[in-house]
């Protein structure tokens, strides 16, 4: 497997929320050297946040069609 791409949109975000759970699978996933890669809807703000502070190798926006890697 060469990468995964991740939906957190009502995949692993419900209510607003990323639980313990889904942050261990990232990481699990992470810690694996499988390259992980977020795909969300959020805004360019809340993904430069995520590319830097969760166990990922990147975020695609898709609403604003930019990719932010740590």
């Amino acid at each position: 497997m060469r990468f995964v791409l991740i939906d957190l949109d009502d995949m692993l975000i419900q209510r607003g929320n990323l639980s313990a759970r889904g942050y261990d699978a990232i990481k699990r996933l992470h810690d694996g050297v499988i390259p992980v890669l977020p795909v969300t809807t959020a805004l360019p703000g809340w993904t430069d946040q995520m590319a830097h502070r969760w166990p990922v190798d990147g975020v695609i926006a898709e609403m604003c069609s930019t990719a932010y890697s740590p």
